[in-house]
């Protein structure tokens, strides 16, 4: 397992696959925040899946929906060119009449699994938050953050 953690610790994202999943997020919001989980659930989400799930090469949809947001995930068939797609479920969320207030367009992201931290690391102790935090961002994220071959520098 110790030469697995090494190994894994050493490779760059170059060398791990190029996989380009056929997944779509598509999120709507409400600015301001006062529409509930279950109105946002029938005036947004629930349209929206209605018009998503025509789509061809759909095999899964799932939604979550919260105040003033709708998060609506569309898997396709493996080889689908989800660019393609994108443009399409687009130009159909345009035509689809959303209540007032509802920011438009929606955001259609493609999924991108080179994105995703490929780690994840959770500090608790006696200290405050901020001296907890203080210490995560200046003691045990350097060493991760500045690697060559890091896609993105987040703090």
């Amino acid at each position: 397992m110790v030469i697995g953690i090494v190994s894994l610790s050493q490779t760059s994202l170059g060398l791990l696959p190029d996989i380009d999943p056929p997944v779509l997020a598509i999120i709507t919001v409400f600015p301001g925040g006062s529409a509930p989980p279950q109105e946002t659930l029938g005036l947004v989400t629930e349209p929206i899946e209605d018009m998503a799930s025509t789509t061809s090469g759909l095999t899964s949809l799932y939604s979550f929906s919260q105040e003033s947001l709708s998060l609506i995930i569309l898997q396709f068939k493996w080889g689908t060119d989800v660019s393609l797609l994108r443009e399409d479920i687009g130009a159909r969320l345009d035509l689809l009449t959303l209540p007032e207030g509802v920011q438009r367009p929606p955001i259609i992201l493609e999924f991108d699994p080179t994105m995703l931290p490929i780690m994840q690391v959770t500090v608790s102790g006696s200290e405050d938050l901020v001296t907890l935090t203080d210490q995560a961002n200046d003691i045990i994220a350097p060493p991760f953050r500045y690697r060559a071959g890091n896609r993105q520098r987040k703090r």
